[in-house]
């Protein structure tokens, strides 16, 4: 967490590292995605990111959901969102919640009583960011300015999530293109569009989907989204991704995204044999 720290304090070229990067809103659609399956009672793993994932199979009455991401910053972005709704039924900490003197949001911080290790480090980290932001560009720096349109399964219900989020989330900071070892399984992986960044790393993408076998149950599925690469052949992805145990599946729901004009596809999902 230090490192973390002194490496956002102190980078004098805001250069932008996708390690300590928050998406500080969803930008895809899982509100229509989440209608094209069913995970009432299933145990989850799911990317934390900003954390819109993690709440939204919360609400859709997962038995479990876990999480994990590559960036620790993501954990503790999650309790800052878990802070601002549970004492200011404020459900994202918009950019004016930064720099609004009449908000105040570094005394609201401090006067949060912690409770576990891992709330101690996130109320450290916002303290110290706070307190040494003093421009956009250090916002930017750690947000994700692409993160804008959220849509989310609980958007008209913020009342459920106040009561299911807990400061006891389970949180993994690992990175699915390199090994990891967590001696669990799970029904749904959700990885959102991670396959998007591999940058036709074929080794980088056995040992992803070799932990994604290891990570699934039998029937499991592990979901991607499409927000980039929807119209680029995903044909060496699925080559190399199902030459073990897994089998691709597409998803057919769509939905109109005003970005681009039109209706698009919204995910697809690999799912490991029985045998």
């Amino acid at each position: 967490m230090k490192d973390l720290i002194q490496r956002l304090v102190n980078d004098i070229n805001l250069n932008i590292d996708m390690n300590m990067q928050i998406y500080g809103k969803t930008n895809e659609n899982l509100n229509d995605i989440f209608k094209s399956y069913n995970f009432k009672d299933k145990e989850v793993l799911t990317v934390l990111a900003s954390s819109d994932q993690y709440f939204s199979f919360l609400y859709a009455n997962a038995k479990s959901v876990e999480t994990f991401d590559k960036a620790y910053t993501t954990l503790y972005y999650y309790y800052l969102r878990y802070w601002l709704i549970k004492y200011k039924y404020e459900i994202y900490p918009s950019y004016k919640f930064f720099f609004d003197k009449d908000y105040n949001l570094l005394s609201f911080i401090k006067n949060i009583k912690t409770s576990n290790k891992n709330e101690e480090e996130a109320k450290m980290f916002w303290l110290t960011y706070l307190q040494n932001i003093y421009d956009n560009n250090y916002y930017n720096f750690l947000f994700n300015s692409l993160s804008i349109y959220p849509t989310n399964p609980y958007d008209n219900d913020y009342t459920k999530i106040y009561n299911l989020i807990s400061k006891d989330i389970i949180f993994y900071n690992i990175d699915l293109f390199n090994e990891i070892t967590i001696n669990k399984k799970y029904d749904i992986l959700y990885l959102s569009n991670m396959i998007d960044y591999i940058d036709n790393d074929i080794e980088k993408l056995k040992i992803f989907r070799n932990n994604v076998e290891n990570l699934l149950n039998k029937d499991g599925i592990a979901i991607c989204s499409y927000l980039i690469n929807e119209d680029i052949s995903k044909k060496k992805e699925k080559e190399i991704m199902q030459s073990n145990n897994l089998v691709f599946k597409e998803n057919n729901a769509t939905s109109y995204d005003a970005l681009i004009g039109r209706k698009r596809k919204l995910s697809y999902y690999y799912k490991l044999k029985k045998n």
